[in-house]
Order: C-alpha cells, then sequence, then structure tokens
C-alpha cells in the first residue's frame, strides 16, 4: 500500500514541476488577468480603444512576471 502511495505521489509530483503544468499555470492566470481587467475597464467605461491598449500593457507585466515566477520554480 505504501508503494502505490508512494508512486502516485511520484506522478503527481513530477507533475507539477513539469513543463507541462508551468504552461497551463501561465495560460490559465493570463487568461484571468485579461478577463478581470476586461470587466473592470468595461465597469469604468474607457473607450474600446483605450481598454485594449491597457489590457495589452497590463498582460506585458502578467507576462514577464509569470515568466520570472516559473524560472525561479525551475531553478
Amino acid at each position: 500500500m505504501k508503494v502505490k502511495i508512494l508512486k502516485i505521489y511520484k506522478k503527481i509530483d513530477d507533475f507539477l514541476f513539469s513543463d507541462t503544468a508551468f504552461i497551463l499555470g501561465f495560460l490559465a492566470n493570463l487568461g484571468l488577468v485579461t478577463g478581470a481587467y476586461i470587466i473592470f475597464y468595461s465597469i469604468i467605461s474607457l473607450s474600446f480603444f483605450e481598454n485594449i491598449i491597457m489590457i495589452w500593457r497590463i498582460n506585458i507585466f502578467t507576462i514577464i512576471y509569470l515568466l520570472l515566477h516559473g524560472m525561479a520554480f525551475m531553478t
């Protein structure tokens, strides 16, 4: 029984620290941030063009943050 639990733990551990988990987490965080800012800026009634500029500016910072965060976990 202990061996089965250790094998399951090893599989979970391998997945959590794999490149696949990093990419899935990156895309999920990017999608959540984008969705939240679209809703936020729609509520405060910016024009559509300003809305797109602000979303991309924020996403660039989000991408940089997530890449640095991921690189810290990979080392």
